[in-house]
């Protein structure tokens, strides 16, 4: 019999682990508590007021593919009412610019009615997780385009991928390119007008999920976790006891605080990340769009402009923009803020300032060799090995759809 009274303990607010705690206490367990070591719920999902309208630095967007994000939506009343996407394409100098050729047009055409069908041999991938995904998708998706004789479908994935901070396509491994676009979420983003965005923001479907939980904790940060035969959390106010617990956090910074195996910390190690910087400014002058760089696309343009965001332009005027960019240790925030906006006033912009920058430490992954070394089927083997589970980004994808997707699984499948 299933006892429902045992403690579980989740590291992190983020969306794995609000998630994850929303799905165990609707399966009647009644002593979860969460940590957050932050001062706000919602981890990546971020959002700011500007003049009395909501700007994201997060999470942006939706489509109606993501059936998980709708069922949350739907259990918390929050609507599709946020303002609509308009997108354009632009060179470095501010001119209009076509994501396709003229000259590549057939050839695009031939390629893109392919695609389905060789999807079709990768369904696996839609399943919660990245275990036993196809060999073939270990590789970078650059060359998995070139071994299925398609290679200009980097044009329609590279924009939603690279510009939403997940790398490059000549450096990931296929698997999280196609974990992120699935054929319904890839045409969604090719007919903008079917994305979802929220008047109140994305982080208010997390506020409101956090305040139908039982036990929140901010501003908890975890100092060590020893794990014997009950789970003992010190924190840096308390200390706490669990039966299970559940990291939603980043697994390679528990090697500094919790009592690791040596299994633990050989897969912790593997993972990397990007650094996905998001700047606000006040602007003039930009095209009021979501505007697209495909020159700054490729991995020899880290730390230029790939996508400004301009978010309220069909309901009311605004100022404000986002910028995002890529950068890394040697493209450091103020590196990378000199960079954009040299690339905004070659676009035509006026800055007037800079409002709020975020730098976020992004999509955890591993790269294509220790993906094909057994990355993932390792890790789920570790699933309640010293009564602890694996959630949060790694284990599938860094997205809020795919985020709760794995909290459901990994409920479903545990407890």
């Amino acid at each position: 019999m299933v006892d429902k009274d045992k403690k579980i303990g989740i590291i992190g607010a983020g969306a794995s682990g609000l998630s994850t705690a929303y799905f165990l206490e609707n399966k009647g367990y009644r002593n979860v508590t969460v940590l957050e070591k932050g001062t706000r719920v919602g981890g990546k999902c971020f959002t700011i007021k500007y003049n009395d309208k909501t700007y994201e630095l997060g999470a942006m967007m939706a489509v109606p593919s993501h059936l998980n994000i709708l069922e949350l939506m739907n259990k918390v009343g929050m609507e599709r009412n946020g303002p609509v996407l308009y997108r354009g394409f632009f060179t470095p100098d501010g001119e209009k610019t076509q994501q396709i050729k003229n000259e590549e047009v057939v050839e695009f055409q031939r390629q893109f009615s392919r695609l389905p069908s060789i999807l079709n041999k990768y369904n696996k991938i839609l399943e919660p997780g990245l275990s036993k995904v196809h060999p073939d998708l270990y590789r970078p998706f650059k060359e998995w385009c070139i071994k299925n004789d398609i290679p200009l479908m980097e044009k329609v994935y590279g924009p939603p991928f690279t510009a939403f901070g997940y790398g490059y396509l000549d450096e990931i491994p296929a698997a999280y390119v196609l974990k992120f676009l699935d054929w319904e979420t890839l045409t969604s983003f090719i007919e903008v007008t079917h994305l979802i965005t929220w008047r109140e923001g994305i982080q208010e479907l997390w506020e409101r999920i956090a305040s139908e939980l039982n036990d929140i904790r901010l501003s908890s940060e975890v100092k060590s976790i020893e794990r014997k035969d009950k789970v003992i959390v010190n924190t840096d106010l308390e200390t706490l006891e669990f039966d299970n617990i559940i990291l939603t956090c980043p697994l390679d910074e528990s090697i500094y605080f919790m009592d690791t195996s040596q299994k633990e910390k050989d897969l912790f190690k593997n993972i990397k990340y990007t650094k996905f910087n998001v700047f606000a400014y006040s602007i003039e002058g930009l095209p009021k769009v979501s505007g697209y760089i495909p020159h700054h696309l490729p991995s020899n343009m880290l730390g230029h402009v790939l996508v400004w965001y301009y978010r309220w332009q069909d309901m009311a005027y605004n100022d404000l923009i986002t910028v995002y960019a890529l950068g890394n240790d040697e493209i450091d925030e103020s590196k990378c803020k000199a960079i954009v906006e040299e690339d905004l006033r070659r676009l035509g912009a006026k800055i007037n300032r800079l409002h709020i920058h975020k730098s976020w430490k992004y999509f955890p992954h591993v790269d294509s060799e220790t993906m094909a070394e057994g990355f993932y089927d390792k890790l789920e083997d570790l699933q309640s090995v010293n009564n602890t589970y694996y959630g949060g980004e790694i284990m599938s994808f860094s997205s809020i759809e795919q985020c709760i997707a794995y909290s459901k699984y990994l409920v479903n499948k545990f407890f």
